[in-house]
Order: C-alpha cells, then structure tokens, then sequence
C-alpha cells in the first residue's frame, strides 16, 4: 500500500512541475517608459597600459564625482571620439585612425 501512495505522489508531482518554455525568452520585451537610457554589457580587450591609464583617470574622479568607475572613462571618450568624427567625411575619418595606427607602431 505504501508503494501506491509513493507513485501516487510521484505522479502528482511530475504534473505539478513546470516544463521549460523557451520561447518565453525570445519574446519581445513588455514596452513602457523606461527610465534613462538602458546600458548594455559589452566585453571590450585592453592593453595593460590603457587600463593602469584608464585606472589612474578612475581613481582620480571618483575623488570628486560619486560612483565614478572605467565606463564611465569609456563613455566620454567614446563621446569625445564621436564629437570629433562627425565633423568629417568618411575618408577623413579612416584616415585619421590610419594616422593615429602609424603614430603607435
């Protein structure tokens, strides 16, 4: 009798469990207002000479601007880069990324 009521609770288990749905994960995420503007993750390779830079620039601003970290670094200087390149035409900038390459070799 207790082997009827082990399988019993089995059975009654397995019908309770959740089965995984993958599609749930390719759903479109649900629109509303989002607050800022949402980050994404992104893994980025650094020479250890950028990065003890990139640390010294950090350490410095978090002196004087709370929460200041390396993507915060990043981010102005990838403004900075944009500031920059859109003010020329396509040929000006793969020239001046030529310029800059031949200048670190």
């Amino acid at each position: 009798m207790g082997s009827n009521k082990r399988n019993e609770l089995i059975r009654k288990a397995k019908q309770s469990v959740r089965q995984p749905d993958a599609s749930r994960l390719m759903e479109e995420p649900p629109k509303g207002k989002a607050k800022g503007r949402q980050m994404l993750p992104m893994s980025i390779s650094f020479f250890p000479e950028d990065i003890q830079w990139m640390d010294k620039i950090t350490n410095e601003l978090k002196r004087m601007i709370p929460g200041a970290n390396r993507s915060l670094v990043v981010r102005q200087a990838l403004l900075r880069l944009k500031d920059d390149l859109d003010r020329k035409n396509p040929n000006e900038v793969v020239n001046d990324f030529l310029l800059r390459q031949t200048k670190k070799s």
